[in-house]
């Protein structure tokens, strides 16, 4: 039950994030000034937002090839050499 919670949270929740990442590249390509006060938020936010959407990126690459890096088994050490 909590396995379908977490996962419906999850699904609920990752588009809001890639929405709120899209707001933080419009923040961020815009010419106009922030004031001090929004330019506090806008940080805050990109502290939180951006180390989320680094790891759905890692996780939606994991996903399509596989872990990066495999270590050695005792097998393949024997194998190469």
């Amino acid at each position: 039950a909590r396995v379908a919670d977490a996962l419906t949270q999850d699904i609920l929740l990752a588009p809001i994030e890639f929405f709120a990442f899209w707001l933080l590249l419009k923040v961020y390509i815009s010419d106009e000034p922030l004031s001090a006060n929004n330019r506090w938020k806008a940080k805050v936010a990109a502290a939180i937002n951006l180390p989320m959407m680094f790891f759905f990126c890692f996780l939606l690459r994991t996903l399509i090839f596989g872990f990066p890096y495999a270590a050695p088994t005792p097998s393949r050490l024997w194998e190469e050499g």
